[in-house]
């Protein structure tokens, strides 16, 4: 007579089995999504309803670090009943096997894997990047929110006030997250007591959030990356308080408000995150390095548009904030410490320069001439807030009216400047417009003493440590996947062979081994991070030390 299989008796364990698992990890992970809460609610990014809401989205994502435990625990209660009441040993008596006694933890250790591998695919990155929605974009709602109520905004040791606030959504060409706009904007800069130290105004003054940047700290596993806030004001009147008083054309504030969630891979599917090897400039972490490096291509391209165009014609023309044009007569362009000095044209001692000054009822055509000229480019050191300029600075020069050739020239000045000018063409588009594999192409023709090669070793580092982070988040949920699956495995295990102990005795036997593997799987994620593909040995260790300890209760089971 064949033997039939025992469907009974493993969809009975079965259903018990995933039912304990269901209220363990229910437990579990509702109080760890309330410690999730907790950070952001006190910090005041959070108001009572949002914190609600940013904790039933925090369920999922804590799911990821609770369900391995609670099916461990679930296992250990369902296998330890069994053998308590004798039934394991009946079953055995009966004809089953172990293997045929665990089957039912086998099956649900499947069943849990795929659940936690959908998890962490498909479900834990949504849920994240809703959390990251509400602690960092939603920081704009709520200045708009509090500004319209009449209340004044608390942000790092400043009280702002506006009559009234207006959100204008992310900014494509700057990179920011979302742009706010003010009217009638103050802000009390406060001391150590909370006492007023500084006020400032202004008519208008706008709000740019942009997003958490990776910090050599936070690859580290030090302190999380933190989003950045800009804020530009116009036309400021300054007071510091018993000091001075200041006006000013314009002011900028930067603050970094803390990020728990960074702009990182846990915000991606597998299939996203392998997409970032191909287009990486998706994180923004890689496309502010790609944007400098832009800039710094486009200012050599424009700067040698200009030197061919010298060469070929002996002369070339810039164009001024206002639309109009400085030409320059010049034999060419060669590099100095101090910039690019413009030589002389051929057969001439000195470089001259036509621009036009004045306002629209005085318009004056005006020649520069002087020994030294030196083109200087700036692209800035805020990366928030490049500038793609060129300048003209004239030594120990003299001027004179450019419409009488016969008018004398001006006594020497030992320095004067045309600033905020731009070449012809749209190089800095054409630029920003290419991938990061296209800028580091053509960064790969660059002399390594023009300043290029600077950004693109940046770049590439950043391109490295974002492939090295891909390859640890992908490893960390599979380990996690496989590292659920066994803990069933041991618990059930542990609870057939520990027969005389307790339930909480026996858990503590898998509880401990289990720890230590999400220990070496979080630490083995850092390492790789940090170090590549070595990490993974650490990564991965943790589960095969579990799934050996697994193998050695099995056997001992299999003994007896």
């Amino acid at each position: 007579m064949p033997l039939r299989l025992p469907i009974t008796l493993w969809s009975s364990v079965v259903g018990h089995l995933l039912r304990l698992v269901l209220l363990s990890a229910a437990v579990l992970v509702f109080v760890i999504a309330f410690a999730a809460t907790v950070k952001p609610l006190a910090e005041g990014k959070l108001d009572a309803p949002d914190a609600l809401r940013f904790m039933l989205l925090a369920v999922a994502p804590m799911m990821a670090y609770a369900l391995p435990f609670a099916a461990g625990f679930a296992a250990t209660l369902v296998y330890h009943r069994m053998a308590v009441d004798h039934e394991a040993v009946a079953a055995h008596s009966g004809g089953l096997s172990h293997r045929s006694i665990l089957t039912p933890a086998v099956i649900a250790a499947v069943i849990l894997m795929a659940v936690v591998a959908l998890l962490s695919d498909q479900v834990i990155p949504r849920f994240l990047r809703g959390m990251q929605q509400m602690v960092t974009v939603d920081v704009s709602k709520m200045f708009a929110r509090q500004i319209a109520r009449g209340n004044a905004v608390q942000q790092k040791g400043m009280l702002i006030y506006a009559d009234a606030a207006r959100s204008f959504g992310p900014e494509a060409s700057s990179g920011a997250l979302d742009v706010l706009a003010f009217r009638n904007f103050a802000a009390l800069e406060l001391d150590a007591n909370g006492s007023p130290e500084t006020e400032v105004s202004s008519a208008t003054a706008e709000m740019w959030l942009f997003p958490a940047e990776e910090t050599e700290q936070s690859r580290a596993g030090g302190a999380a990356g933190q989003s950045r806030i800009v804020m530009r004001m116009d036309d400021v009147v300054a007071v510091r308080q018993g000091d001075w008083t200041a006006g000013g054309k314009d002011m900028t504030l930067r603050w970094n408000t803390p990020d728990p969630f960074r702009d990182k891979p846990s915000f991606l599917t597998f299939g996203e995150m392998r997409g970032l090897r191909a287009v990486p400039e998706r994180m923004s972490g890689i496309d502010f390095p790609r944007r400098d490096l832009a800039y710094a291509l486009a200012e050599r391209a424009g700067r040698e548009a200009l030197a061919d165009r010298a060469t070929a014609s002996s002369t070339f023309q810039l164009t001024d904030s206002r639309g109009r044009s400085v030409d320059v007569a010049t034999g060419g362009l060669t590099w100095e410490p101090r910039g690019w000095r413009v030589l002389p044209p051929a057969g001439e001692s000195e470089v001259s320069a036509t621009f036009v000054r004045g306002g629209p009822e005085s318009l004056e055509r005006t020649r520069i001439t002087a020994d030294d000229v030196f083109l200087i480019t700036d692209i800035g050191t805020d990366r928030y807030a490049r500038r793609f300029d060129f300048r003209l600075e004239f030594l120990n020069a003299r001027t004179r009216d450019a419409a009488d050739p016969s008018a004398s020239l001006s006594a020497p000045r030992a320095e004067i400047t045309l600033a905020s000018l731009t070449p012809p063409g749209d190089v800095l588009n054409a630029m920003l417009n290419l991938g990061t594999f296209q800028l580091l192409e053509r960064a790969n023709g660059r002399l390594a003493d023009d300043g290029v090669q600077g950004f693109a070793n940046e770049l590439r580092r950043k391109i490295v440590n974002l492939n090295n982070t891909v390859l640890a988040r992908i490893n960390e949920r599979m380990a996690r996947t496989v590292a659920c699956g066994l803990m069933v495995l041991t618990g059930a295990i542990a609870a057939l062979t520990l027969t005389r102990r307790t339930p909480l005795t026996v858990y503590l036997w898998c509880f401990l081994p289990a720890l230590l593997c999400i220990i070496t799987i979080s630490g083995g994620e850092q390492v790789t991070q940090g170090t590549g593909p070595r990490g993974l040995f650490l990564l991965w260790g943790g589960v095969a030390l579990l799934g050996l300890y697994t193998l050695f209760l099995y056997r001992r089971l299999a003994r007896h």
